[in-house]
């Protein structure tokens, strides 16, 4: 019996279980990642149009955000909607850039007159996947509010 030389199934399946592992761990981890910038990609089309709905009703209402005191009332003050959208932006942690962000005070939408638009973008850029591919893809939403006399 000594000189039975003992190997386990443990021995001779180890380096086939390693092999299985990095096989699997490469499509998996992108499956992961992907996953994860799909879904911020989502929640910054969400944010985006949080925030013109937002800048679109201050601007339609003259809110004191986004509007300047006259001695009739309150007027629309373009400078002022441009802060509060970016600073919307900010609070959803996409940064928006003054060229991103287009107002149109009284314009048509959907047939309707007298509205407030309000048309952001945003490039979206994913850290985890710009190595596998660039991943710049643009986001865009618009708002439109009824203006306030």
């Amino acid at each position: 019996m000594s000189g039975v030389r003992r190997t386990g199934p443990d021995r001779r399946r180890s380096g086939s279980v390693m092999v299985e592992f990095a096989m699997l761990i490469l499509p998996l981890l992108v499956l992961i990642f992907g996953v994860i910038e799909y879904a911020r990609l989502q929640w910054t089309r969400s944010a985006l149009q949080q925030v013109a709905i937002a800048g679109a009703r201050c601007a339609g209402l003259r809110a004191t955000a986004c509007s300047t005191s006259n001695g009739t009332g309150r007027s629309y003050d373009q400078t002022l909607t441009l802060a509060y959208v970016r600073a919307r932006a900010a609070g959803w942690y996409v940064p928006l850039a003054a060229p991103g962000i287009v107002i149109t005070p009284n314009t048509v939408c959907d047939g309707a007159s007298n509205l407030v638009r309000i048309d952001v973008s945003y490039t979206f850029r994913s850290p985890f996947l710009s190595p596998i591919r660039s991943m710049n893809l643009p986001v865009r939403a618009s708002a439109c509010f009824p203006n306030q006399s």
